[in-house]
């Protein structure tokens, strides 16, 4: 299940609306680039973003703004808002945008939905906001006669993939989602559905999970704390780690451990995916129990005398994962999400230099994250086989069987394709890995490995 944090833009700015209604809107923030490099930050990989100026008048006003935010994040963006002819759809997609999300247009011209979604695919989304199960328009201030559910039909059979099924009377209230009005959506059509709408706690993220939404999207709790962000995506992607993200160690395991005569234990970082050596640093008792308390990463400045979050002024924070102590007890290894480089010298790691035939030679940044991490995550599809786990993506696939997992492999295929003539690079490096993902899949379910493939390659080689 997909976490969807939200971003709707009036006048440049973030604000929360209650109910749809403009006249009650809060402002949260006046950086919606800032807004997104941080829900990115807690690990987001898909951000919903709203036009409310656009949704209103029928153009786009926000778009320069959204640009900028899609280039700068590495995260997928939707948006939605005033997106009424081929033209905006294009200009978003072209500007880096992953999905559009066709509202009002699409009830009112739903040739025009068909033809977006028989050009772009799975990029073109159709967003359902539903008054007493009919649906609202023009940034929700018509109601019109048209149901809710029968809409959504009329969109599947028009061959759009994914419906935002929004319940207005819960929208900004914090009260939780309408599960109701949710499931009746999920059963009405065979497409995926993205609950929006209420979620206030993180029990409204589980409940929506049963039902069976492809995702959710949180927008007010967020701002208002009500809901961490990380803790939602962790209990999405149903597993056990708590808000810190951390699975060891309660603070009384500090006492055991050995300080310098300063109070200090070396500390290494380590990329939880790679497995790249990022950097080493120093801790002492204090910055060991900060970092258990807020999952970032905390380390103690030798020079300055004082704790410091690792990217609080760089913005290259580490998001840690798992804490593993050495069998002396005198030095921990920190494994982590890196968010940009690790190294002041904007090189990933700070282990940048070898030592060959007796001198130091650089080498680039990044390549200490071998093809690796190709068998990383064949063993994890493997271990999905071999021990099943509920909501796991992986298993649903190998459910639905080989045509379901072929059908994937050409879809994000497609989108490789699509992104490399946009020249996105970002985009690209996106789809490939979902592209390696879905290949790993297959090999896994044709009894092949990437041995098999990497022996094939070489034979080519001359």
């Amino acid at each position: 299940m997909t976490i969807y944090p939200a971003i709707d833009i009036i006048d440049g700015k973030c604000v929360r609306l209650k109910m749809g209604d403009y006249s009650q809107k809060t402002v949260f923030g006046d950086d919606p680039i800032a807004v997104a490099k941080e829900w990115e930050r807690l690990g987001a990989k898909f951000i919903h973003i709203v036009d409310l100026d656009g949704a209103r008048s029928g153009d786009m006003p926000n778009f320069d703004l959204i640009a900028k935010i899609a280039k700068s994040v590495s995260a997928k963006i939707e948006v939605g808002g005033g997106i009424r002819d081929m033209t905006a759809v294009d200009r978003y997609l072209e500007a880096g945008v992953r999905r559009v999300i066709l509202g009002t247009a699409a009830l009112r011209n739903p040739a025009f939905a068909r033809a977006a979604a028989q050009k772009y695919g799975e990029r073109v989304a159709v967003g359902i906001d539903a008054k007493d199960g009919k649906v609202a328009v023009s940034g929700w201030e018509e109601v019109s006669s048209a149901d809710a559910a029968e809409f959504a039909k009329e969109m599947e059979r028009a061959g759009v993939k994914t419906v935002i099924y929004t319940d207005i009377a819960t929208d900004g209230m914090l009260g939780g989602p309408n599960l109701k009005a949710m499931k009746d959506m999920v059963n009405a059509v065979g497409i995926d559905v993205v609950a929006s709408g209420g979620v206030s706690k993180i029990e409204d993220v589980a409940a929506l999970k049963k039902i069976g939404v492809e995702g959710a999207i949180i927008g007010k709790a967020l701002y208002t704390k009500d809901i961490d962000l990380s803790r939602a995506l962790a209990e999405a992607e149903n597993t056990e780690k708590d808000v810190n993200h951390m699975d060891i160690i309660k603070s009384d395991f500090i006492k055991d451990l050995k300080f310098d005569k300063d109070g200090l234990i070396p500390a290494v970082a380590q990329d939880s995916v790679s497995g790249e050596v990022l950097m080493l640093a120093y801790m002492n008792a204090d910055s060991i129990r900060e970092t258990i308390k807020t999952g970032h990463a905390t380390y103690f400045s030798r020079s300055r005398q004082q704790l410091w979050e690792k990217g609080a002024t760089s913005g290259n924070f580490q998001d840690v994962v798992e804490m593993y102590v050495d069998c002396d007890q005198d030095a921990i290894v920190l494994k982590v999400k890196q968010t940009g480089n690790a190294c002041h010298t904007n090189n990933h790691s700070c282990f940048y230099r070898r030592v060959k035939d007796g001198r130091l030679e650089e080498i680039p940044t990044g390549t200490a994250a071998k093809p690796g991490i190709l068998y990383d995550v064949y063993n994890v599809i493997v271990d999905r086989v071999n021990h099943p786990k509920k909501g796991s993506y992986t298993n649903y696939l190998f459910e639905k069987g080989i045509d379901k997992m072929l059908k994937k492999v050409g879809e994000e295929a497609s989108e490789v394709i699509i992104a490399s003539k946009n020249y996105v690079k970002s985009e690209v490096q996106y789809e490939t890995a979902d592209l390696l993902y879905h290949l790993s899949v297959v090999l896994v379910e044709q009894g092949l490995t990437w041995d098999d493939i990497f022996v094939e390659l070489q034979k080519r080689y001359k």
